[in-house]
């Protein structure tokens, strides 16, 4: 069967961005201000896999994961620009939609394979917010990897999510 909607989508911010994006995310705007419709009854229903209730938290998680890679990996010297972020939205499947546990379980299995595939200490944050129209949910990843110019260890989305990976099954 052809699925006629786009189940993934990678999107990268910086820093900057990322603090207005987590805003959304976390809930913390006028109701009128939302990309998309959001039913404020249904929000109580959204969760963090991290247990995170605040942009501030994601934002100190997300620090502190970028300070620890330039420490450890880096040798403490920062990337000449400021580094770029990624974020997987992925949109449950229609079939699943009426089975709550089935939801769940989905989102579930995305975090471990994001964990496992990026890194859980990468992974910041996945929000699944289950009050729009369409049950998704956003994964926030620190894209930590080997740069495919200097060979050193950087936070680049151009060199972590590069064709190759995005096409590769394993």
């Amino acid at each position: 069967k052809e699925v006629d909607y786009l189940m993934a989508h990678l999107e990268k911010y910086s820093r900057q961005d990322l603090k207005r994006v987590a805003r959304e995310t976390y809930r913390e705007l006028d109701q009128d201000k939302y990309q998309n419709y959001v039913d404020p009854t249904r929000t109580d229903q959204n969760y963090s896999m991290r247990g995170f209730k605040t942009s501030a938290q994601f934002m100190r998680a997300l620090d502190d994961r970028t300070d620890e890679i330039v420490e450890t990996r880096m040798d403490g010297k920062p990337t000449q620009k400021p580094p770029k972020y990624a974020s997987w939205v992925i949109t449950c499947p229609e079939q699943l939609i009426d089975d709550q546990a089935k939801t769940k379980r989905f989102f579930q299995l995305f975090f471990e394979f994001t964990c496992e595939r990026y890194g859980a200490e990468n992974i910041i944050d996945m929000v699944v917010h289950l009050d729009e129209s369409t049950p998704h949910a956003t994964c926030y990843v620190v894209p930590e990897c080997v740069s495919r110019k200097s060979g050193k260890w950087t936070i680049s989305v151009a060199t972590k999510f590069q064709r190759q990976e995005l096409q590769t099954n394993r």
